[in-house]
């Protein structure tokens, strides 16, 4: 009496490998384009809600006719302005924190005439321009406020160092 042979059907093991073996690789390749791209995408982020942020204290401080003043703290990374309430916390002064945000940017620098403080007059005008400058991975943006109160914002190019990669 002869058994009847089931037909199994299946992957080998070497079949499975193999295509685990592909997949690592695969991984190993695209993870580092990955995670720069996330790092670009977030400092450019954080750079345009600062922008809007520098905007809208210029924007108050003329429709108010009361100088708005934003104060940079790289200690703890993140900015306040006064003179503005925060939009989710009726009176409580605005602040934002780049640490605890989904952004995760570092706020490397921010110097106007010297100081970490921007003070839009009545006018709209600046005490004095300057830039802040901002990271993430190996992205850095930089924001800058001239002599009128013109906002720009510029993306420093990114220096891999991975091989092969322009």
């Amino acid at each position: 009496m002869e058994r009847a042979r089931k037909n199994l059907s299946g992957f080998t093991m070497i079949e499975v490998v193999i295509v685990m073996l592909i997949m690592g690789i695969l991984t190993a390749v695209a993870a580092p384009r990955y995670f720069d791209s996330l790092s670009k995408f977030r400092v450019e982020a954080a750079s345009q809600r600062m922008v809007a942020d520098m905007k809208l204290a210029r924007r108050e401080a003329q429709r108010t006719s009361s100088s708005k003043t934003i104060v940079f703290d790289l200690a703890s990374n993140s900015y306040s302005v006064t003179g503005i309430d925060d939009f989710n916390r009726p009176g409580t002064a605005y602040r934002f924190n780049f640490g605890q945000s989904d952004y995760q940017v570092a706020l490397e620098s921010a110097s106007f005439a010297g100081a970490t403080t921007l003070t839009y007059d009545m006018y709209g005008r600046p005490s004095a321009a300057g830039v802040v400058v901002m990271s993430s991975g190996n992205n850095t943006e930089t924001v800058g406020v001239d002599v009128n109160g013109n906002v720009t914002q510029t993306s420093d190019v990114s220096q891999s160092t991975q091989p092969g990669v322009e």
